[in-house]
């Protein structure tokens, strides 16, 4: 992975660490970050639902597209769960948080010419204090919230 981008994904992750800190049990995070040969353009976009949610990352892609985007940093609120191969099929969109799966910062990046990676920090809050999980790794993954973006297959867009 190139090194910018692996500091890049990193800052963001301590940005992300203060905040969840500062808001606790009101973190809430959806940054996209577009790299572009001219610059970086951030954009935050806003959903309410699994259908708002698909809209806005795909007019994300269209404009990363437009732009000429090489890579796409995500940077979201989310739940972890180790899902068995054949817990894949029944997820449905707020699953996760019905079932007080762990809350996480993760962080991915993808684009046309790299393996996609995501960089995910579960945590927990107790009693007002936020406790991290060790120091976490950059992993490969697939990160299928961004409908026709080259590369990634979308499981929110089927």
């Amino acid at each position: 992975m190139d090194e910018n981008l692996r500091e890049l994904m990193l800052s963001c992750l301590e940005i992300e660490k203060a905040s969840v800190v500062e808001c606790l049990h009101e973190y809430r995070s959806a940054i996209v970050i577009l790299l572009t040969p001219s610059g970086r353009y951030v954009r935050r976009p806003e959903f309410f639902n699994e259908g708002e949610k698909i809209a806005a990352y795909r007019e994300i892609v269209s404009e990363a597209k437009s732009l000429g985007t090489t890579v796409i940093v995500t940077v979201n609120a989310a739940r972890t769960k180790k899902l068995e191969p054949d817990e894949e099929d029944g997820y449905w969109w707020g699953k996760l948080a019905s079932e007080q799966a762990r809350d996480c910062v993760s962080i991915t990046a993808s684009g046309p010419n790299m393996q996609s990676c995501a960089l995910d920090l579960s945590y927990d809050i107790v009693d007002g204090s936020v406790f991290f999980d060790p120091d976490p790794e950059f992993k490969p993954t697939e990160v299928g919230m961004l409908p026709d973006w080259p590369g990634e297959t979308s499981s929110l867009a089927n």
